[in-house]
């Protein structure tokens, strides 16, 4: 998602449980007779009130019988600061990134991110851009996107529309010392982190020439392939060999299409489109690419039936799913967004917010697939 200045905002909240307890799957008796897998997974919660300044990162575990649900660490933030994170390989802990107390509202990379594991919590490196979700690679390498503030422009130069300019990286951190090693630096508007594929990271970048989606190879930085598409891109998500955005149709004013990119052949697909407000790509549990959208902007697919679409009113939002396709977070929109866990095949739902909190998704502890970014 990106503000005013394109710069891949994420409005996607985040949320993670934790695990002390028992490695893979038990099984409980679930509705309609048919069986449920347990499921772990990390989420923070924020009590939903004007300038909240404290989360927790709780670790649940559910199935149709068992419930779980223990509080790892009390998180003090910047007057409501999103907190966002992923699991790492140990499955065993999290990172997590938000900005501090006390942080400059000012400044876009003031978020700093933690190592949380049962023992409590370490920072590792300041300087992330705000909003800001760390991904752990198949390796283990956390990576991250830093930055430093340009120059603002002068009032010609913003008159004439012209955007300050940042000096931007994406970085490698050690989750265990901290060591930070950069990947790729670059100097533009936004350079936004969407996956992991093969060995390159995929990446959403935009400066004053326009925005594009580059593949960049882990190993040294260098720029695989890149395809332009319009700056104003949002709501990533990465399936298998294709990544899936919603930006605007740069032919008319007032549609909003559905995209998907095929990163073997780098060709570019319109799935979908809507008027008025971009629709929201998901994956269903076969890695289905679907949109979501609501019926007063009028959505359409291109393929009936190939691409599925909810289009309800106040549907649904799948924010990701579990590894094996099993579970779904999703989050209804409402005075109170109300965040569940819901199972597959019995379409059973497990409210993972008390009363009005907000809940952020961290991660799945077997992983997770779908995510948005």
């Amino acid at each position: 998602m990106n503000g005013a200045r394109a710069r891949g905002v994420f409005g996607v909240l985040a949320f993670a449980g934790l695990l002390l307890g028992v490695r893979g799957f038990t099984q409980a008796k679930a509705e309609h007779g048919a069986s449920v897998p347990t499921v772990e997974l990390w989420i923070a919660a924020t009590p939903h009130v004007d300038f909240a300044t404290s989360s927790e990162l709780r670790f649940v575990r559910h199935g149709e019988d068992l419930e779980v649900e223990q509080r790892w660490a009390t998180i003090h933030h910047a007057p409501n600061a999103p907190i966002r994170g992923d699991v790492l390989s140990d499955r065993k802990s999290v990172v997590i990134a938000f900005e501090p107390e006390g942080a400059d509202p000012r400044d876009d990379f003031s978020t700093e991110v933690h190592r949380v594991d049962s023992q409590g919590s370490k920072r590792l490196a300041g300087g992330l851009y705000r909003a800001t979700r760390p991904l752990v690679a198949k390796s283990g390498r956390v990576f991250v996107e830093r930055g430093h503030v340009g120059r603002e422009p002068t009032s010609a130069q913003a008159a004439a529309g012209q955007l300050r300019v940042d000096a931007l990286s994406i970085d490698s951190i050690d989750p265990l010392t901290g060591a930070l090693e950069t990947v790729v630096q670059w100097s533009g508007y936004t350079m936004h982190l969407i996956g992991e594929w093969r060995d390159a990271l995929v990446v959403y970048r935009v400066a004053p020439e326009g925005g594009d989606l580059a593949l960049i190879r882990i190993s040294d930085g260098s720029i695989l392939r890149s395809i332009e598409i319009e700056p104003v891109a949002r709501d990533f998500l990465l399936s298998d060999d294709r990544v899936a955005f919603s930006n605007h149709d740069a032919k008319v004013d007032d549609r909003w299409v559905l995209q998907a990119l095929d990163l073997h052949s780098f060709a570019l697909a319109t799935l979908g489109e809507a008027t008025g407000q971009s629709p929201i790509p998901f994956v269903t549990s076969n890695g289905t690419i679907g949109m979501r959208a609501e019926p007063r902007t009028r959505p359409s697919v291109k393929l009936e039936g190939a691409v599925p679409l909810l289009g309800h009113e106040r549907p649904d939002l799948p924010l990701a799913m579990s590894a094996d396709g099993m579970f779904t977070v999703v989050t209804t929109p409402g005075e109170f967004d109300q965040t569940e866990d819901v199972y597959a095949l019995t379409k059973r739902r497990v409210r993972l917010t008390r009363g009005d909190e907000r809940v952020e998704f961290i991660g799945y502890r077997e992983g997770s697939k779908g995510v948005l970014r």
